[in-house]
């Protein structure tokens, strides 16, 4: 009698119900989840996104802009990455969109639309006083970027000099007395009042930039050129995407 409750009792206790549940679990992990909702056309509200279309780089445009290119493409604009710096979109119909991304696996879906290196961005920096051996060097890292994919940004700086220095370029300039004399006026004015001026005849900044394109523009398309100035530095942001 013992014997026969004791198999009575292993027989339904939790041991036998161990597969079926296990079974279970795998079955609903696999259960394809369902596919997100992206934001398009007039549903975007950000001022300026990053557009590609067949997964290439079309380049940075106002979100009206690229509602337009969209539109004349009978496409729709979709927001694919919208904490990107700026957000990506996607032109593309959004129904074939959403078919392509629907019973992916989650973690591969990014892969459906895996662009290009020219999405990430390098940043290199050169001023106004580089020597012409740390240039080259510079302009070598930027070409093995570029050849490489990615998109780089050229920061040109230069630093503010105080009227000291400004009378010396001045002095020792090719200019007639009377420009010399309006500007020199025009500085003592702004170090009256504690400003710093920036002034180069000498455009070495700009010679720099003209170098820069020359050694970069068989590989790269400049794109746009910043320029940003204030009372203590010039800033000039050149942008390269790769061919």
């Amino acid at each position: 009698m013992y014997i026969y409750i004791f198999k009575n009792l292993f027989k339904h206790s939790r041991w036998s119900y161990a597969p079926t549940y296990r079974f279970s679990s795998v079955r609903n992990a696999d259960a394809p989840g369902p596919v997100k909702k992206f934001l398009k056309d007039e549903e975007i509200l950000v001022e300026k996104v990053r557009v590609l279309k067949d997964k290439k780089l079309l380049g940075d445009y106002t979100t009206h802009e690229a509602r337009l290119i969209a539109k004349n493409d009978n496409m729709n604009l979709i927001l694919f990455k919208p904490n990107s710096d700026p957000p990506i979109c996607v032109i593309d119909n959004y129904k074939q969109f959403l078919k392509t991304l629907s019973g992916k696996d989650p973690k591969k879906d990014d892969s459906t639309y895996s662009f290009d290196p020219s999405l990430k961005s390098k940043t290199v920096q050169i001023s106004e006083n580089c020597g012409a051996s740390d240039l080259d060097r510079k302009l070598n890292s930027i070409r093995n970027f570029l050849l490489s994919g990615h998109r780089v940004d050229v920061l040109v700086f230069t630093k503010g000099k105080r009227i000291r220095e400004l009378n010396r370029k001045y002095d020792t300039a090719s200019k007639s007395s009377s420009s010399q004399d309006a500007v020199k006026e025009a500085a003592e004015i702004a170090e009256a009042r504690g400003l710093k001026v920036t002034h180069d005849l000498t455009n070495s900044i700009l010679q720099k930039i003209d170098y820069i394109y020359s050694r970069l523009v068989d590989i790269s398309r400049p794109h746009t050129l910043r320029n940003k100035v204030n009372v203590n530095s010039r800033q000039i942001m050149l942008k390269f995407w790769p061919k």
